[in-house]
């Protein structure tokens, strides 16, 4: 990349021609232009030293007359070329103004990354010209000359910089202050704006309002003009008639060639063309009044509504308020985003139809339902009277066996009559009394009867032996109130726990509860118990007695060694305990291995 072309990229870079970018990507372009700029410097320094060596071997291999010519020749060339690139280059000075340029148009925001910049920059400037000066300190002998030449390209170079700069800086403001100006332009135009829609949101109401009034207005005017017209028309009608009358009755009393002593009596009973002038100058001078009474009242109202509109207007909030409370109110957009949003007409007669048709087909399936029902209602209706009908049947059935029956009866009660005539009589009892033992035969077994009773026990002995048998039965209930439940097959439930298979023994149901299936056993009454349970397995399982879901005993195989016997499990996991239960007591066997064991359990009330 060439000097110039770096440098132009450099120009406008910092001129802000080009559009807004992102400050670390303007950082990194200004910094590649300012690395391709110190570059090419270089380079031209390089080029500088390689020929001021040159010039001084050639100093050095020659004589001092031909190396002073030499010297001239080269000097001159070297002015040349130094000016060339003056011209193509830029100063460190006008380098430094725009990199300063750029960063106040950034708003110093990496002050901390080009301050080091510039001071390298004006190291390696002084750098530069301390390493030009010995150079030319020690090649050239006219060194007044190069020291003016030298100023005179550093006032040149400056003189064009500041143009520049300046140029770039008015250019800059003038951007400036037109973006400014053109966005405060836009704000206040867009403000303005906004406030004018405001304002015509909040009126347009009270314009709409009122311009559905005027019409009304205008129609009662235009209502009443042509009221007033049809009255007026109306009075030129009758006037025209009764004129058409008098007409018609002059032609024909002129037909009829009435005397003028008869016209002059018939016309004495109307109206002279004086007399009509004048009622009809009446007629228009009460038109004419009610006309303006009409203005004037027409007047009065519009009046009336100028006052009413001021009075609306002055009710009206301030242009603030209405922005304000307009500012709180929802966007036409939002309203219209909102109503995009809802369902719309068509979509809702969809779904009526839908409804409708549904609403429709329910109907009649309900009516074929009913019509179904009632079917079967008929049906069953049909079935009961034929029911009743059978059971009719069979009463009288009932009744007419019932009157057989009776019938029966009559024919057994006069058998039985027949049979009682043919009985005995009182002779026949007498003889036969006679047969029998008497009082004494009597009193002497009943006095054998009180003997024998009196060698047996009394009614006191009695109840005492019963009052004896029924403690002792008490006794030995509470003795043997027990229960035996067994657990033959099955493995433990889900929650640990044995499922009882089979109840041996329960001499109080109605104080030991249990269900086919069931894995506790419910006791109503508190007290002291014994718990007698056997487990037989192959394994040591942790076994549990749980009341009323909490564990209360826990049982390990013990200290006794259980050893294996050819018969199978001949011993088992034993467990002998008492327990002072509460009423309504609840006794869960909890087993901690997964196994397919046998198990006994037996429970005593003490």
């Amino acid at each position: 990349m060439s000097t110039t072309a770096a440098v132009a990229g450099l120009t406008t870079l910092l001129s802000g021609d080009v559009e807004w970018r992102n400050i670390q990507l303007i950082i990194k372009t200004t910094l590649d232009a300012v690395v391709k700029v110190l570059s090419s410097h270089a380079v031209l320094l390089e080029t500088m030293d390689s020929r001021l060596d040159r010039l001084q071997e050639a100093y050095l291999s020659t004589n001092k007359n031909e190396s002073m010519g030499v010297s001239r020749q080269e000097f001159g060339e070297l002015q040349m070329e130094i000016h060339k690139y003056h011209k193509k280059s830029v100063s460190i000075n006008d380098l430094d103004a725009r990199i300063a340029s750029a960063m106040e148009q950034i708003k110093r925001r990496v002050d901390h990354t080009t301050m080091p910049l510039k001071d390298a920059l004006n190291d390696l400037q002084e750098n530069l010209t301390k390493q030009v000066i010995d150079r030319v300190q020690e090649v050239f002998v006219t060194k007044d000359e190069f020291d003016t030449f030298r100023q005179s390209l550093k006032d040149n170079m400056t003189y064009t910089a500041k143009e520049v700069v300046a140029k770039s800086i008015a250019g800059l403001e003038k951007k400036i202050t037109s973006s400014t100006e053109l966005n405060t332009k836009d704000r206040i135009r867009k403000s303005q704006l906004r406030d004018l829609l405001q304002f015509k949101s909040s009126i347009e109401e009270e314009v709409h309002s009122l311009a559905k009034r005027i019409p009304e207005i205008i129609h009662a005017q235009a209502a009443w003009q042509t009221d007033v017209k049809k009255e007026m028309l109306r009075q030129k009608a009758h006037i025209d008639e009764s004129l058409s009358k008098l007409a018609t009755d002059c032609q024909a009393q002129l037909r009829q060639k009435a005397m003028a002593s008869d016209v002059q009596l018939v016309l004495s009973s109307k109206a002279d063309r004086g007399e009509w002038e004048k009622s009809h100058r009446q007629d228009i001078e009460l038109l004419e009044a009610r006309l303006a009474e009409q203005h004037e009242a027409m007047n009065r109202a519009v009046s009336l509504l100028k006052v009413e509109f001021g009075r609306i207007l002055e009710r009206k909030c301030s242009k603030s308020d209405v922005v304000k409370i307009f500012a709180r109110k929802v966007n036409l957009e939002d309203v219209q985003a909102w109503l995009a949003e809802k369902v719309n007409h068509s979509e809702l007669r969809d779904i009526c139809t839908e409804l409708l048709d549904t609403a429709n087909r329910q109907v009649s399936e309900f009516q074929t339902e009913i019509h179904e029902e009632l079917q079967c209602f008929e049906k069953n209706v049909d079935t009961r009277i034929n029911e009743a009908r059978g059971q009719l049947s069979e009463s009288m059935h009932a009744l007419q066996n019932q009157f057989h029956t009776i019938s029966g009866w009559k024919v057994l009660l006069e058998e039985m009559q027949s049979q009682m005539i043919t009985k005995m009589g009182i002779k026949d009892t007498c003889t036969l009394l006679d047969t029998k033992c008497n009082i004494t035969d009597v009193n002497e077994a009943l006095s054998n009867i009180q003997q024998n009773i009196a060698t047996k026990t009394d009614e006191v002995d009695y109840k005492a032996l019963v009052d004896d048998l029924s403690s002792l039965r008490q006794q030995m209930r509470g003795e043997l109130c027990l229960g035996r439940w067994i657990w033959k097959h099955g493995r433990p439930t889900e929650q640990q726990t044995i499922q009882w298979n089979i109840q041996i023994l329960n001499t109080s149901p109605d104080i030991f509860h249990w269900e086919k299936g069931s894995d506790s056993i419910a006791l109503e009454l508190p007290g002291l118990y014994q718990l007698q349970a056997c487990f037989f397995t192959d394994y040591n399982p942790t076994i549990q007695v749980v009341v009323n879901g909490e564990p209360a005993l826990t049982a390990h195989s013990g200290e006794a060694k259980r050893v294996r016997h050819s018969a199978g499990n001949v011993t088992g996991i034993s467990i002998c305990e008492f327990l002072a239960l509460p009423p309504h007591a609840t006794i869960t066997f909890s087993y901690s291995i997964d196994e397919r064991a046998q198990a006994c359990f037996t429970l005593r009330k003490l």
